[in-house]
């Protein structure tokens, strides 16, 4: 799906909107990063340890406290991203407007920490599968409303460069 995606940005946006947009998701990636607190990976041991020693209750602890640091630090990585975007595209050259809308791919893991925290797992796995079919279900909005934002963008910033001092 990823190539999928790759290709069409590359023949709908040439190789400036492909290289706009790898930027965008590096940037992403790092915050995805950070915003993870490496708890993924410590899981992996901390639950097999509390399963062998059969600690249940200590994996239920460690899983919602988990949860609630993943879902604080996701939301603080989305709202630096966005806020910060201005100050991250100047860092790396890249458009402060495709940092501010990849700051919201955070958020499905802010959504699904805090649903899995207050209800459950189920709701939650539901939760983010049925935001993912209204996602699908209203991409060809969404596609048009970002294509038109970055057009305008585009002719704002060409018109910038030849203005004259």
């Amino acid at each position: 799906m990823g190539f999928l995606l790759t290709f069409v940005i590359a023949y709908f946006f040439g190789a400036n909107g492909l290289g706009d947009y790898v930027l965008a998701i590096v940037v992403l990636k790092i915050f995805t990063l950070i915003s993870k607190l490496g708890l993924d990976t410590a899981s992996i041991k901390y639950i097999a340890s509390y399963a062998a020693e059969q600690k249940d209750k200590s994996i239920a602890l460690f899983r919602s406290r988990s949860i609630v640091l993943i879902l604080v630090m996701s939301i603080i990585s989305s709202l630096i991203m966005y806020f910060g975007s201005d100050y991250i595209a100047l860092f790396i050259t890249a458009n402060p407007f495709h940092i501010r809308i990849t700051s919201f791919f955070i958020l499905p893991m802010a959504i699904f920490g805090l649903i899995n925290w207050l209800i459950g797992f189920e709701i939650a796995t539901a939760t983010i599968a049925v935001m993912g079919f209204i996602g699908i279900a209203l991409h060809k909005k969404f596609m048009a409303a970002i294509t038109k934002k970055y057009i305008t963008n585009k002719y704002v910033m060409i018109h910038a460069f030849k203005q004259e001092n």
